[in-house]
């Protein structure tokens, strides 16, 4: 189950209401990190997220792998805040399992959530857009492990590579409208809970691993969405940016390099 709840009610400076923006996963992490900095850049923000906890305001719920529960959703949007002009899916699940281990169920599930609420989000919006002439921006979040090989991920992984296969294609396919579709790839960022773990020696190893030496804070993963959705990329589509530090151009422990 996921709810929605509005973030922040802002009006831009020329006097019109704020567009609305809806943000999947705006609860915590990266999508909490989203919601506030395209709040604090004068979007009226729809947030959607499983845990209701600390959640002020209207909260209505739904499953982002159920199509006709996002149906109900987007509906209840638009007719209580206008039609959203920017989708953020950023929402989805992580199953930390070999593939050996993973059932069936367990890596559909993961596959529905990630890849489908995606699919099912995206379509609502251009569907609304295309009907009402509107140009519209969405914004998938990926992974490094949609490029990148691991263990203990083989559904979250292929769920995000999924992800990037779908940007490009409905790139291409809604271009035509002026609808832009674009995906940003994290690496490793801090969060509320990944900073708990990114201590000690695990994070001096993951350091290692990045040219630039250090893990990324979520803010400068929502200034890359940011700048997407407000067009200051306006002739890009079908891309993905790596927000990695360099980590998907080579995943060696660069700390050895000056020792050769």
């Amino acid at each position: 189950m996921v709810s929605i709840f509005i973030v922040r009610d802002l009006v831009v400076d020329n006097g019109g209401m704020a567009e609305i923006a809806v943000v999947t996963g705006a609860g915590a992490g990266i999508g909490k990190s989203i919601a506030k900095r395209l709040a604090d850049g004068g979007l009226k923000v729809v947030g959607v997220d499983i845990d209701l906890s600390g959640i002020e305001g209207e909260a209505m719920q739904c499953d982002v792998g159920d199509f006709g529960a996002c149906e109900g959703v987007w509906g209840e949007i638009e007719a209580n805040f206008g039609t959203p002009k920017v989708l953020v899916n950023n929402a989805g699940v992580i199953l930390r399992k070999s593939v050996l281990d993973t059932s069936p169920d367990e890596f559909w599930r993961v596959m529905q959530t990630n890849l489908g609420g995606v699919f099912h989000l995206s379509q609502l919006a251009a569907r609304s857009w295309v009907g009402k002439g509107i140009e519209g921006r969405i914004v998938n979040i990926s992974s490094g492990h949609a490029w990148i090989g691991g263990y203990d991920r083989s559904a979250y992984a292929s769920s995000k590579a999924a992800i990037e296969a779908f940007t490009r294609n409905s790139a291409v396919e809604l271009g035509q409208y002026g609808i832009l579709v674009n995906a940003v790839s994290p690496g490793f960022t801090y969060t509320e809970m990944s900073r708990n773990s990114l201590v000690g020696e695990r994070k001096a190893m993951v350091e290692r691993r990045l040219p630039i030496r250090r893990i990324a804070e979520a803010e400068e993963v929502a200034q890359a969405v940011f700048a997407l959705v407000t067009d200051q990329v306006p002739y890009m589509t079908g891309q993905t940016l790596r927000i990695d530090g360099g980590w998907s151009n080579s995943d060696v422990d660069y700390s050895r390099l000056k020792e050769e």
